[in-house]
């Protein structure tokens, strides 16, 4: 008869466990993680335009970060995905991070500095329509997602012994 009790023990407490994370996953909020880059050259930003999302439109290089990689590695394996740059991306290269407030997504911001002659930037993924180099003055139309990027790192003032800089 104990044993039954305990079974019996063991499936409601179960049964309640399952209730209860059920629970947590209905209230509790839940995001996605993201790293986008902003490679700069000189005074202009590196961008690309992506099939999945509105054609018309250019972003950061960037996608989702993986749960096993710190957000610089995942920044850095974007760039690689995406435009073929192998750049190294630091922590200390975050300038922002904040929540996308039409989405449940965090995006954190990492600004690089590109000024190797020898490398170029390409299309290196079926998503990457296109990649080009733009003025920071005379940008062509942007995602949202890009816009919400270039508006933070706008506002980021890099370190004093830092050799770029965002604006003249």
């Amino acid at each position: 008869m104990a044993a039954d009790t305990s079974s019996g023990l063991g499936r409601a407490t179960a049964a309640w466990l399952r209730l209860y994370r059920l629970a947590a996953r209905l209230t509790q909020p839940t995001f996605t993680l993201g790293n986008v880059v902003a490679v700069r050259r000189a005074d202009e930003v590196l961008l690309v335009r992506q099939r999945l999302r509105t054609p018309s439109q250019w972003g950061l290089p960037g996608g989702f970060q993986k749960s096993h990689e710190s957000g610089a590695d995942g920044a850095r394996r974007e760039l690689r995905e995406e435009v073929g740059l192998d750049l190294p991306v630091q922590a200390g290269d975050q300038v922002a991070q904040y929540q996308q407030p039409w989405a449940r997504h965090i995006d954190t911001v990492f600004v690089v500095a590109f000024d190797d002659p020898a490398s170029r930037a390409r299309r290196q993924s079926l998503e990457i329509l296109a990649v080009g180099w733009f003025a920071l003055d005379d940008l062509p139309p942007l995602t949202r997602e890009a816009a919400l990027a270039l508006e933070h790192v706008a506002h980021w003032q890099p370190p004093t012994n830092c050799t770029l800089t965002l604006r003249e």
